[in-house]
């Protein structure tokens, strides 16, 4: 009988010497082992590259780069050292990945993931993951934190706004109108800044309200805003004409960030315009509406008293009841 030979040309006779050795001791232990011996050395079954189990695991080889980063979406990109899948597992509580974005079919080393549909203004915990073959690897958690979407820069700049802490607010209102160069509330909160008196800038509040209005013309907040920095500049036809424009736009205005200015106010101004055009008439009707039963009457000189004071004209007790309902807020 020939010897066999394994497949570097030595004898494997000494192997199969051992399995005789196996049979007649009985020893079932010595004789698996000496078969596996065997069947190493003969090179069957072996590790020849195809046994998953002796594959390599993948390395994350950078730390995962948070990049593209928006008030919506975000993109993760990392790199391994084999070619695996890619996957990145997110949420808001650290620790916690209840959402998961991932491509299993593609294998890469390169890996890019975009995630969509983020929470704005929101801290997100991730990690990434990639398979192969040998195994899958994790990397440790990291953050991002999404952009504020317009409506949310618009909020925080109104809150601020009410809370007069203006200077603040001019900053975000600006940030809005980087975020989204058309946005008329940008250009309407701008115009109310500047026209409040830690500020005062008439002419630019003029400038920022036009413009808003040239990008929604049916803005009632622009308009009145408008409306009163005419009336101190006083352009008092060109305040009439904002004024009448907000109560065609909405008889019952109310400006959200300030209650003091409200349809009443815009009558008022109306009333203190018209005065001072001398169109009296038209005055008394804004007056009779935010007073009625005043009584004061043109051709009635006993007509002419507010608080007790009696007018000597007819046109000085009209302007004391403006001053009085100026007063009253």
């Amino acid at each position: 009988m020939q010897t066999p030979h394994r497949n570097d040309g030595t004898s494997m006779k000494t192997s199969y010497s051992t399995l005789r050795t196996c049979n007649r001791g009985g020893s079932r232990l010595l004789l698996i082992l000496a078969l596996g011996a065997l069947l190493l050395s003969a090179g069957c079954g072996g590790d020849n590259g195809t046994n998953p189990v002796n594959k390599p695991k993948p390395r994350i080889v950078d730390i995962p780069e948070v990049s593209e980063l928006s008030s919506a979406q975000a993109t993760i990109s990392w790199t391994t050292d084999i070619e695996a899948t890619s996957a990145v597992l997110f949420g808001t509580v650290s620790g916690s990945y209840p959402r998961k974005d991932s491509s299993n079919a593609l294998k890469t080393t390169t890996h890019r993931r975009t995630l969509t549909s983020l929470t704005s203004n929101t801290l997100y915990y991730f990690v990434v993951r990639s398979r192969s073959e040998g195994g899958m690897i994790s990397s440790e958690e990291g953050t991002f934190h999404t952009g504020m979407a317009p409506a949310d820069i618009a909020a925080a700049a109104w809150d601020l706004y009410r809370q007069a802490k203006i200077g603040e607010a001019v900053d975000m209102f600006e940030t809005l109108r980087q975020a989204q160069a058309q946005s008329f509330e940008a250009f309407t909160g701008l115009g109310w800044c500047y026209a409040h008196p830690q500020v005062d800038s008439l002419e630019k509040a003029v400038s920022f309200f036009s413009g808003s209005l040239a990008l929604y013309a049916v803005n009632a907040d622009a308009s009145a805003g408008r409306g009163f920095v005419r009336l101190a500049l006083n352009q008092f036809t060109q305040a009439i004409a904002d004024f009448d424009k907000v109560l065609s736009i909405n008889p019952a205005y109310k400006f959200a960030y300030d209650a003091r200015v409200s349809a009443a106010a815009v009558r008022l101004g109306l009333a203190e315009a018209h005065f001072y055009l001398q169109n009296f008439t038209a005055a008394q009707g804004q007056i009779d509406q935010l007073a009625a039963g005043n009584g004061l009457q043109p051709g009635t000189p006993a007509t002419w008293s507010v608080e007790g004071v009696l007018y000597a004209s007819y046109p000085e007790a009209l302007l004391a009841w403006i001053e009085k309902l100026k007063a009253q807020g």
